[in-house]
C-alpha cells in the first residue's frame, strides 16, 4: 500500500498509531511505522520467536495438535481479542 493512496492509507496510518499503544502479551506489538521517501509504508513489529499463528496452524511440524494445544491457542486469541475490544 502506497502512503499516498488517499483514504485507505490515512485509515491505515491511524490504525498503526493506535496499535503502537497496544501493550499486551497476547497481541504482537507494533513498534514503529514510517513512510519512506518513495511513499511506501514500513511497519516494524515485535519479533515473535514462535512464528505467526497462521504459520503454526498450517505447519506439519506441529500437527497433530492436541485438544490442549487447541484450547491454549483459542484462550490466547480470546485474551488478545478481549484486550483489543
Amino acid at each position: 500500500l502506497k502512503a499516498n493512496d488517499d483514504r485507505s492509507a490515512l485509515l491505515l496510518k491511524k490504525e498503526l498509531r493506535m496499535a503502537m499503544h497496544v501493550k499486551s502479551e497476547y497481541v504482537c506489538q507494533v513498534i514503529a511505522a514510517k513512510t519512506t521517501p518513495g511513499e511506501d509504508l514500513m511497519v516494524v513489529m515485535e519479533y515473535m520467536s514462535g512464528g505467526s499463528l497462521g504459520k503454526r496452524l498450517v505447519s506439519t511440524k506441529y500437527w497433530p495438535l492436541t485438544v490442549m494445544d487447541v484450547l491454549i491457542l483459542l484462550r490466547n486469541v480470546a485474551h488478545g481479542m478481549a484486550y483489543l475490544h
